[in-house]
């Protein structure tokens, strides 16, 4: 299909409104409905650095590695984003590029995932506001230094909120691709999901470094950042596997095959322009996104089964058990760096020094 449109999006939301309001019971606010579609380079822009700005998060790249960063999720990361809804601002974005190859049923489903997201954020706000201040703990107050400044235990507590947060709407996604859109067709965005040429295989894992990665990566549906970062570590310069394959007629075939990933060729140069990348660490670009959505699966089944005891009702009390759980993390850090805070100062006291 064509590229969304603005007009077409804005439609969708009002005839997915009282779908959404008949399976959760929460009438969606479209009152203020802000729509955005942007392009993939415009990913951290507009998607993403309003919303850390919001909490008072520092997000001025001031190295390689944070520009760098910033590059890895407007070229790799957006790929992957169909719908992403921004529940600080209250704003719904889309990126059209990525939608091209969803016919008009799973359009409607994707905008109805998004959809889902505003109305549990519209019927849980204090969990809502708990997770503005989990997100900030586990960030800290530098968007590019998350992993030095992290509170322990924080991201754990975060996941979890996480995790019923997609959950709750890849649940009421499948009742809406069930019910309403079963024509609904999805393609994945990456190439590996192509079907590889005949590639003779025989002794080719064991002879050349990386190519069991390779096989893996081409049979993964949505490939991570990290998942490239692997392969491309472990694979031989050109002199070495032309050594390796010499005389070898698939190397032509593997080398045609891996020109098709234009994800792979977009990491590769993202390494070259910033070598930084390649530092372990346990950032968000560490995390490959099938981890996420094994994740996001298990919060649907959590969802299902409150469902299943209780109506939407049950879906809601979930988000309020969480909040409960993180209120007292937040309390308890709290504590302990007050605590911490006083020690200090009456250790400054017995020693003579007055605290600034």
């Amino acid at each position: 299909m064509a590229e969304l449109t603005l007009p077409e999006a804005k439609y969708h939301f009002q005839t997915l409104a009282p779908q959404i309001k008949a399976l959760t019971g929460i009438e969606p606010d479209l009152g203020s409905l802000d729509v955005r579609l942007i392009k993939r380079e415009e990913y951290w822009e507009q998607a993403v650095e309003p919303g850390m700005r919001f909490l008072g998060i520092d997000t001025i790249p001031r190295s390689e590695k944070a520009r760098g960063t910033i590059a890895m999720l407007n070229r790799i990361q957006s790929k992957e984003i169909c719908g992403m809804y921004e529940p600080r601002l209250k704003q719904y974005f889309f990126v059209p590029e990525n939608l091209t190859d969803i016919n008009e049923d799973g359009l409607a489903v994707v905008i109805g995932h998004e959809l889902t997201h505003g109305t549990q954020f519209l019927a849980t706000p204090e969990f809502c506001s708990v997770l503005q201040e989990m997100t900030k703990l586990t960030i800290g107050d530098y968007y590019f230094e998350r992993d030095q400044a992290e509170v322990p235990g924080a991201t754990a507590c975060l996941e979890e909120m996480m995790t019923l947060i997609e959950g709750y709407a890849v649940f009421y996604q499948d009742a809406l691709h069930q019910l309403y859109y079963m024509n609904a067709e999805f393609k994945p965005n990456n190439e590996f999901s192509i079907s590889s040429p005949a590639l003779d295989y025989n002794g080719l894992i064991e002879r050349i470094p990386g190519f069991k990665e390779f096989i893996d990566l081409m049979e993964k549906p949505s490939p991570g950042p990290e998942d490239y970062k692997n392969l491309l570590e472990k694979l031989p310069s050109p002199e070495e596997l032309d050594n390796i394959l010499e005389n070898t007629p698939a190397l032509k075939e593997l080398n045609n095959l891996m020109e098709k990933s234009p994800e792979l060729k977009d990491y590769k140069e993202l390494l070259e322009e910033f070598p930084s990348l390649m530092e372990r660490d346990e950032g968000f670009q560490a995390r490959p996104r099938g981890d996420k959505m094994d994740q996001y699966k298990i919060g649907a089944q959590i969802m299902a089964e409150a469902f299943n005891r209780g109506g939407p009702e049950a879906t809601l009390a979930l988000f309020q058990d969480s909040c409960d759980r993180a209120k007292v993390f937040i309390e308890s850090y709290k504590l302990a760096q007050a605590n911490r805070s006083q020690r200090i100062s009456d250790a400054l006291k017995r020693a003579g020094i007055r605290a600034p």
